[in-house]
């Protein structure tokens, strides 16, 4: 038998192996897919809106150094800039629109911008020098910070 031949019907024998499913390269799209098909329990109102939105119109990656802040740092770890209460969930950023959200992996969930801080954050030598922007959560007890609110730098991804 020739070797063309033993080829061809060794091609025959075996199936064909399906190439691996695309999977989308941004995080953000592969997590709000599967939040809005209810893989992590029932969303608030804004996470549905925020992950709708991510799907639609895709997001933009971006660095950031997150700090945190809390309800024990006086009226501004209580209320936003517009004088709702804090829930988690909201993050404070002087560099992005209010009601942008922000995706941060390493948190694994989304987060709304609804808040401000002081503009010395933005210039602070941790952000600038990395090229980042900072965000600080709201958490509602400094041990869910989880050593996550250091000054790191943290990849994210900004939906507007």
């Amino acid at each position: 038998m020739s070797i063309a031949l033993l080829a061809v019907s060794l091609a025959t024998l075996s199936p064909a192996a399906a190439p691996p499913p695309m999977l989308d390269p941004d995080p953000l799209q592969r997590v709000a897919a599967r939040a809005l098909a209810g893989h992590y329990g029932p969303l608030k109102p804004w996470q549905a809106r925020g992950y709708r939105k991510a799907l639609a119109n895709g997001s933009e990656p971006r660095l950031f150094v997150v700090t945190g802040y809390f309800p024990s740092e006086g009226r501004s770890g209580r209320v936003d800039r517009r004088g709702a209460p804090l829930h988690p969930g909201v993050i404070a950023c002087n560099r992005l629109p209010y009601g942008s959200y922000v995706y941060l992996p390493a948190w694994g969930r989304l987060f709304v911008v609804k808040d401000c801080g002081s503009s010395r954050n933005d210039s602070r030598r941790e952000v600038t020098r990395h090229g980042g922007t900072w965000a600080d959560v709201y958490l509602r007890r400094a041990r869910e910070a989880h050593g996550r609110c250091n000054w790191t730098p943290t990849r994210g991804s900004v939906v507007r």
